[in-house]
């Protein structure tokens, strides 16, 4: 699996084409994510089959308000596969910063009260197996920890 490393931003109320200038407006708050994804060549998108999966994608363990984050643009992430560091990066070297994004998603698709959407790292994911314990640290906001299991393994355990 792919670990993906993702702050996860929560909407605060209904963004239809948002301005990034007022995009702080509808931000509830910040959590962690792990944007898990097997690892795969394919060209169609979206990869549906590599992301979207029974226990990918956890979120939390809790939402850290706004204004309890000095800078989001600015968050150091790090991920941990079994206790050493695999991963480290931040929220600095995004593509677009969290303002820009939300102007540009809000630009095509309206975000509701609760929604999250992730802003993740995507160079170098670090990758891990069934049994690895992950844990992935956000400055400001703590920690998300998961361990990794088997389709084959849930499936045994009746949880699939």
């Amino acid at each position: 699996m792919e670990i993906g490393a993702a702050l996860g931003i929560v909407i605060s109320k209904t963004a239809t084409r948002v301005k990034k200038e007022k995009a702080s407006d509808y931000i509830e708050g910040f959590t962690i994510a792990n944007d898990i994804s097997i690892p795969h060549e394919s060209v169609f998108r979206p990869a549906i089959r590599h992301k979207a999966r029974d226990g990918f994608c956890p979120i939390g363990p809790w939402v850290v308000s706004k204004d309890s984050i000095s800078n989001p643009d600015s968050l150091g992430i790090r991920v941990y596969i079994n206790g050493e560091l695999r991963q480290e990066n931040s929220t600095s070297n995004l593509i677009r910063s969290i303002s820009r994004l939300i102007e540009d998603v809000t630009d095509f698709m309206t975000l509701s009260t609760g929604d999250v959407l992730l802003v993740g790292v995507p160079e170098n994911a670090p990758l891990a197996k069934a049994d690895d314990h992950v844990r992935i640290e956000i400055d400001e906001i703590g920690y998300l920890e998961n361990k990794i299991i088997s389709e084959e393994k849930l499936s045994l355990e009746g949880i699939l």
